[in-house]
């Protein structure tokens, strides 16, 4: 439906006291209400607020307050959540947790108990959930009969992630395998043997992707078996320790595998061993539908085929161990590398060099006309004029990461900005040694539509630095500040000024009192805050903050040695309606007991690391007596 439809429909029917729609609000406009004079009511379909409560953000906080008005929207929202990871203090409230949303496609298990899975998987099992990924970050390997139950029950299974089961063998997955033999995304590690592989290779005849981590037990016999067994393979991925596999492994891959479009080789993780004289050109015809490509190391033989191959790539890595590879191949590489970005010239949108020797003027021969973000680590010899050479060369550039560069050192840039570009959301240039307020102030200029910015580790920026940023691009809503010594950044604004700012991590700063009386003025939305280990910081402090800021759902205070335990107990009885979701205690003592999170839980907090050690224990004890009255008289 279109404006003019609701138009006409206004003009054919005057008299309409009732209205529902099947469409968007923005519809209904000035107009349609100017001829509608007796229209009493407008309502929405539930698809219709499906697609509304959608465009919040993707915070359960926000569906939460949603719930809260009335019991269709209550259904509503209920539908819209699909991702749950469950935890240890979560287990005791699975069973209504799972009944009220039914609708769950992601599920991960993380928890830290060594006790039987069974029961949890049971639980899980027997709601009829239709869940689509399912993932694993606990200590403990589910039985074999677990799986069985599973593969039961979630007969729309299609991802699963196993890789934190690090004591996994080739007889459990042969059980998985065979309980979820429409898998088409599985990450595996731990003692997965190429035998293992093979039977999973025999069995997965729609596996599309796959991820090898942290097992030195997989050789390229491993890719021969995919290669030959599974014909919709797209994605391949090896990471961490993976030490056996060869470039003729690769080669069979890159040359068995039709519908290839991403090969990972990542930093640290695969050695390419055997004779590089393996002829790749015979795989040519198969690298022209990689879209992702991420190797490391002495693949520079590699990348040349692929740049031959002209595939039309929308991301690339390149990683340096640091020892030996593109850093050390560089001059005689870089060829290889600028025909590579030149065969996908039109295509690049995401680009990441890592450890590598680059130059400015290299970095400056870079202009991809679609190049969306570019990662930059550990790359000393760049400074501000990469910065500036990206942002005027690359149109549609939204990201920059430009980690342990040479930002600051020997700067002979113009004070005023040449140009600017609109379309820059977010910039990460920590640990940057160099980098002093004059320089970042040019960077906000430049961009003035930031909405992400990380500095941590820039030792040289003051408070005034970081103010005019805020001042300059007023639509920063994630701000690190982290090890750097400000304290109040605030200090300059005018009373009518209003920062945006949704979190703001402050770890190992100067923060004090002041400073979070002025947080709470100036970042009404602030939603996380993160002060851990700064020293001056008091209970005074965090209250203010806790006062104000009523969105506030996650709170560190870790390392902070004067912040008492009692703002547990104020911020409950004090706000019952916070709406903190979070809270990790000053002290850094072990977790606390059941008791005393499961009562912070009814409150609709997660505590973590109170001070619940053997000193506190009667204090604790007397805590959740008086929490426990004052819950009974709320009810």
């Amino acid at each position: 439906m279109q404006d003019w439809d609701l138009i006409l429909i206004a003009d054919s029917f005057p008299r309409i006291e009732e209205l529902k729609l099947r469409t968007d609000a923005d519809f209904y406009n000035d107009v349609v209400a100017s001829k509608l004079k007796e229209l009493k009511e407008i309502g929405f379909t539930d698809d219709c607020w499906e697609l509304m409560l959608n465009r919040l953000e993707e915070d359960d906080l926000d569906l939460a307050a949603m719930s809260l008005v009335s019991k269709r929207f209550l259904s509503i929202t209920n539908r819209l959540k699909v991702s749950l990871k469950i935890m240890d203090e979560m287990i005791s409230l699975l069973p209504g947790i799972l009944r009220r949303f039914q609708h769950l496609k992601n599920v991960e298990i993380d928890t830290e108990s060594d006790e039987d899975m069974s029961g949890l998987i049971c639980l899980i099992s027997q709601y009829g959930l239709n869940v689509e990924s399912l993932k694993f970050s606990c200590k403990k390997i589910p039985s074999h009969d677990s799986f069985r139950e599973l593969g039961l029950n979630l007969k729309r299974l299609k991802a699963l992630d196993c890789w934190r089961l690090y004591s996994l063998t080739d007889r459990d997955l042969n059980v998985i395998v065979d309980c979820f033999p429409g898998l088409e995304e599985l990450t595996i590690g731990g003692y997965i043997s190429d035998d293992g592989v093979k039977v999973l290779a025999s069995k997965l005849k729609e596996l599309k992707k796959i991820v090898f981590r942290e097992g030195n037990h997989y050789t390229h016999r491993s890719l021969i078996f995919l290669s030959i067994n599974c014909l919709k393979l797209r994605e391949i991925h090896l990471i961490n320790n993976i030490r056996l596999v060869t470039h003729e492994g690769i080669r069979f891959l890159m040359q068995h595998s039709p519908n290839l479009t991403t090969l990972a080789l990542l930093p640290g993780t695969v050695c390419l061993r055997g004779s590089v004289s393996f002829d790749f050109e015979s795989s040519i015809t198969c690298a022209r539908k990689l879209h992702s490509l991420s190797v490391e190391e002495d693949s520079s033989k590699l990348l040349s085929f692929i740049a031959k191959a002209r595939p039309p790539l929308k991301k690339l890595k390149l990683y340096d161990n640091g020892c030996r590879g593109f850093s050390s191949l560089l001059q005689s590489c870089w060829s290889t590398l600028e025909e590579l970005l030149q065969s996908c010239w039109s295509t690049l949108e995401e680009l990441t060099l890592t450890n590598l020797c680059l130059t400015e003027r290299r970095i400056s021969e870079v202009c991809l006309p679609n190049l969306t973000l570019i990662e930059l680590y550990w790359c000393s010899l760049l400074s501000s004029d990469t910065f500036h050479s990206l942002t005027e060369k690359c149109p549609l550039l939204e990201v920059i990461i430009m980690k342990s560069t040479s930002i600051g050192a020997q700067e002979t840039f113009s004070l005023e900005p040449s140009h600017k570009n609109y379309r820059m959301r977010r910039l990460d240039i920590s640990e940057n040694k160099w980098l002093n307020d004059i320089i970042l102030k040019n960077f906000g200029q430049v961009c003035p539509n930031l909405q992400s910015l990380s500095v941590s580790s820039c030792h040289t920026l003051t408070q005034l630095g970081i103010g005019e940023i805020l001042m300059s691009c007023p639509k920063i809503t994630y701000l690190d500040i982290e090890h750097l010594t400000v304290s109040n950044i605030f200090r300059r604004f005018s009373e009518c000024f209003v920062v945006k700012l949704k979190t703001l991590k402050a770890w190992d700063t100067k923060m004090n009192d002041e400073a979070m009386a002025m947080i709470g003025n100036w970042c009404p939305d602030l939603q996380l805050l993160n002060i851990g280990h700064c020293e001056e910081v008091t209970s005074d402090g965090v209250k203010e903050v806790v006062r104000k800021c009523k969105r506030l759902r996650v709170l560190n205070v870790t390392g902070c040695p004067n912040v008492g335990i009692g703002i547990l107990d104020w911020m409950v009885i004090s706000r019952p309606s916070i709406a903190l979701k979070e809270f990790i205690s000053p002290c850094g003592f072990p977790p606390p007991g059941e008791e005393m999170r499961n009562l912070f839980l009814s409150f609709g907090c997660r505590l973590r690391k109170c001070c619940c050690n053997a000193c506190y224990k009667n204090e604790c004890i007397h805590r959740i007596q008086q929490l426990q009255e004052h819950r009974e008289m709320r009810a």
